[in-house]
């Protein structure tokens, strides 16, 4: 495909951060080469998008190990602003897996580091604060508090719904 090789030459990374942002039409496992590529070439935003497509299976097979590695990568160039990375580590903990273990210690931290920081308009937020209450409520690595658990509840819905 000489367009792409000249595209890269020109745009480096930012051409395949434009077609994966594009790539809709495209094929799943398309897209996922063109964000290692641009990772590669030095575009850490996609290390997110990356591992979870591999705890999907999306244009891939699944990989929990990969997964959990792109994670860690996009909370480590995000000085710690990556809140979707780190829902979906809490995620991880959560369900547990071959790789990652059921640990609710580690869930809570993640979600609550989320529930913390995150933007409430960001999707990841409401659903941290549902993990939370459902963790305090079911008391899932913690004493059972519900009250805790209703508290995170009545967040996650907003004081107008």
């Amino acid at each position: 495909m000489p367009s792409l090789a000249l595209a890269e030459e020109v745009f480096g990374a930012e051409a395949y951060d434009r077609l994966v942002s594009m790539g809709w039409a495209h094929d799943k496992t398309q897209i996922l080469e063109w964000c290692l590529k641009a990772i590669e070439l030095g575009n850490t935003r996609l290390y997110g998008y990356v591992a979870e497509r591999y705890v999907t299976g999306s244009g891939c097979v699944k990989d929990e190990r990969k997964a959990l590695e792109y994670f860690q990568k996009a909370i480590e160039v995000d000085d710690d602003k990556n809140y979707y990375a780190y829902f979906n580590l809490a995620e991880l903990y959560f369900d547990g897996g071959e790789v990652v273990k059921q640990d609710y210690t580690k869930a809570l931290e993640y979600y609550t580091l989320v529930a913390n920081g995150a933007d409430c308009e960001e999707p990841c937020y409401d659903e941290a604060l549902r993990r939370l209450s459902k963790i305090y409520d079911k008391g899932l690595g913690v004493t059972p508090d519900p009250l805790k658990a209703f508290e995170y509840l009545k967040k996650a819905c907003g004081e107008w719904e």
